[in-house]
């Protein structure tokens, strides 16, 4: 259950950012952009740039650490952007913090 949900992510991480960078108004793509107050739109590509990154990294790990650490990153990241910068939607880094917890937790005791 764990690797088809990591399997899913994965995809679903590349599909997003794809989305963002090419079709600007599909639901894929608003559903990471969303996430944030305001941005321009180089931001917005780079924010693009860095989820394809993770999700590719993702996709292609198989090394437990490395998986976790992606999702740790991704949290901190969403963390940060929301109470240091006040940058990103409440509810939606919440969301998105504690399911990427989740994640590597379950990822970092799987065997």
């Amino acid at each position: 259950m764990l690797l088809q949900l990591i399997a899913m992510n994965r995809i679903y991480d590349i599909i997003c950012a794809w989305c963002i960078m090419f079709y600007k108004d599909s639901v894929f793509g608003y559903l990471h952009s969303g996430m944030f107050e305001e941005y321009e739109k180089i931001n917005k590509r780079y924010l693009a740039y860095w989820i394809l990154t993770y999700g590719i990294i993702r996709y292609m790990s198989k090394d437990r650490l490395v998986l976790c650490s992606t999702y740790i990153i991704e949290a901190f990241i969403f963390f940060n952007e929301y109470y240091i910068h006040n940058a990103c939607k409440e509810y939606n880094t919440a969301f998105v913090s504690i399911f990427s917890l989740v994640i590597a937790y379950a990822i970092y005791r799987s065997k």
